[in-house]
This record gives structure tokens, sequence and C-alpha cells, in this order.
């Protein structure tokens, strides 16, 4: 007993499709159609953009290397900062143990010099890795692994945070430039206002930082570059 689907025998399935097949002209007959049929499309369209890539790719190492260049130029030249604050910091002691004579503006210059080196020096330790963190997982990641952490920490956390920190000073370093602020100290130094706006320095470099941190991770999840 033969089984049928729509009364029509199920031996009757092989004729019909080789009848189909029969109607489908073979490509190898035709060359032009063979040739459209063999061809490696992808290959074609990752030639021709492989240039437009390439150039991509190069804008934004230039982003990244000029940013780069700039905050370690900042970085090298308020390490000075360091040195001064210390220099500053012994000379007070000293007038004061051996003199006794204190200055209220060189002690505070001594503040200026710190606030500066923790404040325009933050991108500078950002780009070479040199903050304190809690590294579990990241060390032992692949170089594609941490370039996606850096990318997503980059725009999801460090971006916001700059953009927040340099929108939330902005009102208070205005009104301080506004009467160009200085110290309430007698004999204190008067540029407050000039201490202040190292709130805002501090988030756009770290900012400028960041994007070069981005960049280069898209780098590296290009192939472009080893993190």
């Amino acid at each position: 007993m033969r089984f049928r689907i729509q009364n029509i025998p199920i031996p009757l399935f092989p004729n019909i499709l080789s009848t189909a097949r029969a109607k489908i002209p073979d490509p190898t007959r035709n060359s032009k159609l063979y040739c459209i049929l063999n061809t490696d499309y992808s290959a074609m369209i990752r030639a021709l953009l492989q240039p437009l890539i390439i150039k991509r790719i190069q804008a934004l190492e230039k982003i990244a290397r000029t940013i780069d260049s700039l905050n370690e130029i900042i970085g090298k030249t308020i390490a000075w900062g360091a040195l001064a604050a210390v220099l500053i910091t012994f000379l007070v002691v000293v007038l004061r143990k051996f003199f006794d004579w204190g200055s209220i503006g060189l002690q505070e210059s001594a503040l200026y010099f710190h606030a500066l080196l923790f404040m325009a020096g933050a991108a500078y330790t950002f780009k070479h890795h040199g903050h304190v963190r809690v590294d579990i997982f990241y060390q032992n990641m692949t170089s594609k692994s941490r370039a996606w952490i850096n990318l997503l920490g980059g725009l999801f956390l460090l971006t916001p945070l700059c953009l927040f920190l340099i929108w939330i000073s902005s009102d208070y370093v205005i009104a301080s430039w506004s009467h160009l602020e200085g110290s309430r100290e007698s004999g204190g130094l008067p540029f407050i206002y000039i201490l202040k706006s190292f709130i805002p320095l501090l988030g756009l470099l770290l900012l400028l930082q960041g994007i070069s941190s981005i960049l280069r991770a898209i780098m590296v999840i290009s192939n472009k570059e080893s993190i």
C-alpha cells in the first residue's frame, strides 16, 4: 500500500525534481554566467575597501599619537613640580625652625605645585598605566579582550566622568575668574582662580587621553596594533 501526499504518489517526486534540474542551465556552458557565479565578491569588496580602511586607521593613529605627545610633554614638564614642592616645603621648615620666620604665600605655592602635579599629571599617569588598579583578570586576558575592556571602559566610564567633571566645575571656576579670586589668608597668593582651573584641566586632559585609549583599542580590535 502506497502513501500519497495530495493524491501524488511519493515515487513521483524524484522525477519532478530531476525534470526541474534539467531546466536549469549548466553554468559551465555559459562562460559569462560561470564567471559571475564563481567570482569571489567578498575578496573584491575587501580589496576595494582596504585603502579606505587603512586611511581611517592611519588617521586614528595620528590622532592618538598627537594626544599622547601632548600629555607626554605636559607630564614630563610638570614632573619638576614635585621637586619644586619638596624644595619649597624644605625651605618653609628651615625658615620657621631656624629663623623663626614664615610666609603664607610660600606655603601656598607648595600647595599650588602639589595640585598641578596631580591634576595635570593624571593623564600622563593614565597613559603609562600608572594608576593603582585591582587587576585580577585583566593581565591574563588576550590583547583583544583587554582592548574591548579599554574600549567599553573608556566609552561608558571614563568619558562620562570627565565630561561631568568639566561641567560640574565650570560655574565654580567661572565665578572665581570673574572677580580674580585670591587667597583668604593675609599674605596669601592672589591666584586662587588659577588653582581652581586645575579641576577642569584634569577633566580635559583625562578626556583626551581617554580618547587616545579608545582609538588604540579600536586599532587593536582591527588587528592594526598590539596593546
